[in-house]
């Protein structure tokens, strides 16, 4: 209620809350106007919905204008030269000595494909040279040897051509050990030697041409290759390749008679397997004692045990150069189709590698000469 000039005018309490829920909003008086004017006291009624509408256009248009892109931008950035993709890098490899190398194919010949044994085995090596092993080798984790394994095997398996039906851990193991075996005679490994080892894988033997000399290398008889076979050994198969023989003088009186003649009563050697015991007598009678009188007899102390050794030969020891081939191995195990691919590959190596072809005499100067000039008549 308010008064203006003696004149009352009535307006009805604004409530916003209720207008806008109706639809409707109404708006104060102007409060410039002047006093006594008519429209001093009206309120204007307006839509809510219409001002929401206009609110949220006007949002619109602001948000749109922004994520509109700036086109000198645009330009800046058509200017600038693409980054160039930078090249990812690779896992450094650690480092191998050569008597790393050299401890790790040893262990493979014992242990094969068995990671915690080959691991075990170069920490051994290196404990037992002490200071000097520092220098000279490390110690290798179990993930180390076997990243050195797959490494190995990846780099001379392009080389190698297996037949179809030939198991992955096969061709793995006959890679790799005679690859050693090459590598411990030849030191460098070439790509031309490369067939030189499928003849050695094949075959189980190979020659090999270097610096004037001719080597033969055979497929080592490790134990790996005997557990790949299935070669069983026992105590009568193990023969020693040396034999140590000692003789002692029988009584006081054969002691006193050698030292006489400045002997050495005690006679202790080392001989082949092969040595026969009575090339030994001759040459200490005829050689070391010539001053000796009498014959020199041997015998067997009082209390000894004498049997008889029995041997059986198997097939590894009766033909060594070949037992642990991998086509001795397919024949025990494989298919007669593998075995004949294997013999054909094999064929075709020895036939087409230069050092096992003959050289045919080439016709000398003067020959030539002459059939030159036979030809000219």
């Amino acid at each position: 209620m308010s008064s203006a000039g003696g004149k009352h005018t009535i307006s009805p309490p604004s409530n916003d809350s209720s207008n806008e829920a109706t639809g409707s909003i109404l708006s104060p008086p102007n409060n410039n106007a002047k006093e006594g004017s008519s429209g001093g006291g009206i309120q204007l009624r307006t839509s809510a919905r219409v001002s929401k509408k206009l609110k949220l256009e006007a949002e619109a248009a602001a948000q749109s204008h922004q994520n509109q892109p700036d086109p000198k931008k645009e330009t800046l950035e058509e200017k600038k030269p693409p980054e160039p993709e930078k090249p990812l890098k690779r896992r450094a490899h650690e480092l191998w000595s050569l008597d790393d190398k050299n401890t790790f194919f040893e262990a493979l010949n014992e242990y094969g494909k068995n990671f915690d044994s080959i691991a075990k085995y170069m920490m051994g090596k290196v404990k037992k040279k002490g200071a000097v092993g520092e220098q000279h080798g490390s110690c290798k984790t179990r993930a180390q040897v076997r990243c050195f394994y797959y490494r190995t095997w990846h780099k001379i398996a392009k080389h190698l051509n297996f037949p179809e039906g030939v198991q992955k851990l096969t061709q793995e193991l006959y890679g790799l050990i005679n690859f050693g075996e090459m590598r411990k005679k030849c030191g460098v490994i070439t790509v031309k030697n490369c067939i030189k080892l499928n003849e050695l894988i094949y075959g189980g033997i190979t020659q090999i041409r270097i610096k004037g000399k001719t080597l033969r290398i055979r497929t080592p008889n490790c134990r790996a290759m005997r557990k790949m076979n299935q070669v069983i050994d026992s105590e009568e198969d193990k023969i020693p390749n040396r034999i140590v023989v000692e003789f002692l003088p029988k009584d006081k009186t054969t002691w006193h008679t050698v030292q006489s003649m400045s002997m050495n009563p005690r006679v202790r050697t080392t001989v082949t397997n092969h040595t026969k015991l009575a090339t030994l007598l001759n040459y200490l009678q005829k050689v070391k004692w010539k001053q000796a009188k009498g014959m020199l007899r041997v015998s067997p102390p009082s209390d000894a045990t004498i049997s008889l050794p029995s041997v059986k030969r198997n097939e590894s020891n009766a033909n060594s150069h070949t037992a642990f081939s991998l086509l001795n191995h397919e024949k025990k195990f494989g298919t007669p189709a593998l075995v004949t691919s294997l013999v054909t590959l094999l064929n075709q190596i020895r036939h087409s590698t230069p050092g096992n072809k003959k050289r045919h005499r080439a016709d000398s100067s003067s020959d030539k000469s002459k059939l030159v000039a036979l030809g000219g008549v």
